[in-house]
């Protein structure tokens, strides 16, 4: 049975069979049937980030929910969807990214950025920084393609994006 909801402008499905959470800020909001729900965090860091840091970003597989953030390197993982464990700076730092995909398949954990930067990892714990995608014939200087979605089906990642092409003012 599939288990539907709606959290912090981000929709999420899972038809795991597995709990259902929600993410708004720290929070998770966890049911097994999706009508009885409770609470709990996401640990913070030593100095306490709770008011900064969106984790916004989840999926299951492998035994274990992930989640990461659109605006922070960190990562967290739970096997229950109640009792987290945080990963600090498991996220590459240096990319400079908006993360707007998070994946589950082929074994591994597939973060996407909005500019084709890719972080995965096999256990939630060590992360590892891909190669970054561009689709062929758009990696000239005039055109920027930006991701938007990436999903996991029948053995195969899909991305899709917007392509911008910028043209000089000519007067």
């Amino acid at each position: 049975t599939c288990r539907i909801g709606y959290c912090c402008f981000h929709f999420f499905q899972d038809c795991t069979g597995e709990s259902w959470i929600e993410f708004c800020s720290n929070n998770v909001a966890y049911s097994e049937d999706g009508l009885t729900w409770s609470a709990t965090d996401i640990p913070d860091q030593g100095s306490g980030d709770s008011s900064t840091i969106k984790w916004d970003k989840v999926t299951y597989g492998n035994g274990k929910f992930v989640a990461v953030s659109s605006n922070f390197t960190d990562a967290a993982y739970s096997t229950d969807g109640v009792n987290w464990t945080r990963v600090e700076q498991a996220l590459d730092q240096n990319t400079n990214w908006d993360i707007i995909a998070l994946e589950y398949g082929n074994n591994r954990f597939l973060v996407l950025s909005s500019n084709g930067f890719i972080t995965y990892s096999f256990d939630a714990i060590t992360w590892y920084l891909g190669d970054r995608i561009f689709p062929e014939g758009l990696s000239t200087q005039d055109n920027a393609f930006n991701f938007t979605k990436l999903r996991f089906s029948q053995g195969v990642f899909a991305a899709i994006g917007i392509q911008e092409i910028y043209e000089p003012n000519v007067d």
